[in-house]
């Protein structure tokens, strides 16, 4: 609870001076009318808002998203497919089929995001760093060499070493 009261102290600093940024007769009014409006800001929700200027505010719960994910930044995720699609060579690997995001958990538990596609003859795994946008790693493999494919939720084991 503690942590969720000080995620939206930043939030409620940041409103006041986009009411006290318009010009008008709302300028003119007490602070108790002031404090009426940012009372029922945080009752508006979570949705994205626009502002008059064209902007949009984000809700605590997608800035925190985008802070904490990179991938989440508008246009991220498609600037990383151009970049990958154009290191295929289609004259090898053949034309691509699908294009996935998925998330590679070690066995210390530490999530590495990959774009992966598939090709006529490839399937490749890309390791791309979404905060500079650029590819730090490919791996080809043939889809000679694929036995079979597993796909299902994702769940831990019941026991571990730890317990």
């Amino acid at each position: 609870m503690a942590g969720a009261e000080e995620e939206a102290a930043p939030v409620e600093e940041q409103q006041p001076p986009l009411s006290s940024s318009s010009s008008g007769p709302e300028d003119s009014q007490p602070a108790a009318g002031r404090s009426k409006d940012a009372e029922e800001r945080p009752a508006e929700g979570g949705a994205a808002r626009c502002e008059p200027g064209g902007r949009h505010v984000l809700s605590p719960l997608d800035q925190f998203k985008t802070r904490r994910f990179f991938v989440l930044r508008p246009g991220t995720l498609n600037q990383a497919i151009k970049d990958i699609e154009a290191l295929v060579n289609k004259e090898v690997d053949g034309s691509v089929h699908s294009i996935w995001l998925m998330a590679e958990v070690d066995h210390w538990n530490n999530e590495k995001e990959r774009l992966v596609l598939i090709t006529d003859n490839t399937l490749l795994v890309f390791k791309y760093d979404f905060i500079m946008l650029q590819c730090e790693q490919i791996q080809k493999i043939s889809l000679n060499f694929i036995d079979r494919i597993s796909h299902g939720t994702f769940s831990f084991p019941k026991r571990s070493l730890l317990q």
